[in-house]
């Protein structure tokens, strides 16, 4: 009868000093006897509570070591993660129902089909509202609002660009406009608008704050404050297919006023100067949904395929199903499957 080895080695768990294996040994009747070993004395836990960590969140072991400890600045955040994120974003928000439902429903509840209403509120000397005035300035601003005259292009109203403005906030994290001046606007105001695509902002252009020059982060020059004082924009959509087919290389960029940039994000965080999709904390699972739903569409449609197989193949007379036509290597088509 063959006797089969111990799931341990007690010789070297006493070489190791294994207190739990030790322990248990020494418990078991007889067991530190016939395995050779010295009762062991357990030493309790003397480590000072100022050497453990303090919060449950700080802890690190197997369940929290892929768990991140690293802090960095909120731009370094950004700078790795959003041109990846805004195009997965756009994604969503061309396919995903779920996504393109909620978007229609933020630019619905935010903006509105009206817009944002303008009142003026001028007073006369007494403090009494003038109504000549307020009346005058309402009018010239109905006026510029219209299609063809705020929008620099001549395609959208004011109340367009509002819904445009707050859409791209939602999907790609941030929205910016810039002011057009003068004969360049187009109307009689000598004032428009040209919304520009997020992507026109060079995400890839970074330099320190040096003597005499502004940081730049991410496209955004800014002072020693923090505050911006240029934005350097690529001279086209880097994207463009036309740029991608004429093989030409990456936009110059130009470096734009603050004043004459109208750039705008939600701040999650102190010095940010760049911002995120509205939804990133939710997209992972959103494409893993969209993905498990097109997983079990297929499953529902694999007993209608293996019905198709087994029935609608031609067979060899004498033989009864599919699966035996296999193993014999007997299998012939008479006509073409669909596809």
């Amino acid at each position: 009868m063959t006797t089969l080895a111990p799931w341990y080695d007690a010789r070297r768990v006493a070489d190791k000093k294994s207190v739990v294996l030790s322990k248990w040994l020494h418990q078991r009747p007889g067991g530190a006897d016939r395995a050779g070993l010295t009762p062991v004395t357990l030493i309790p836990n003397k480590t000072p509570a100022t050497g453990r960590r303090s919060y449950a969140a700080a802890q690190v072991n197997r369940l929290t070591q892929g768990w991140s400890t690293i802090s960095a600045s909120a731009n370094s955040d950004i700078h790795r993660s959003l041109d990846a994120v805004r195009a997965r974003s756009r994604k969503l928000a061309n396919d995903d129902e779920y996504v393109k439902k909620w978007l229609a429903m933020v630019t619905t509840n935010v903006v509105g089909p009206a817009g944002f209403r303008f009142q003026s509120r001028v007073y006369d000397q007494p403090g009494k509202p003038d109504t000549l005035a307020n009346d005058a300035i309402e009018r010239a601003w109905e006026r510029f609002s219209r299609k063809g005259v705020c929008d620099v292009t001549g395609r959208q109203s004011l109340i367009g660009l509002q819904q445009l403005a707050i859409k791209a906030a939602a999907r790609d994290g941030e929205f910016m406009f810039q002011i057009v001046r003068g004969k360049a606007a187009g109307n009689p105001f000598g004032i428009a608008l040209q919304m520009l695509d997020i992507d026109r902002l060079d995400t890839g252009y970074n330099q320190p704050a040096t003597q005499g020059a502004n940081a730049i982060r991410m496209g955004v020059e800014v002072n020693a404050y923090g505050r911006p004082v240029a934005y350097w924009l690529k001279g086209s959509h880097p994207g463009e297919a036309y740029q991608i087919n004429l093989g030409y290389q990456e936009n110059a960029r130009q470096r734009i006023p603050a004043e004459d940039i109208i750039h705008e994000f939600i701040s999650d965080r102190p010095e940010q100067v760049r911002g995120m999709p509205w939804a990133h904390a939710a997209m992972l699972r959103l494409n893993n949904l969209g993905g498990y739903e097109e997983a079990a569409v297929i499953a529902a449609d694999l007993p209608s395929y293996e019905a198709f197989l087994k029935n609608k193949l031609t067979r060899l007379d004498g033989i009864a199903s599919i699966e035996s036509s296999f193993a014999l290597s007997q299998v012939k088509y008479s006509i073409a499957l669909p596809v």
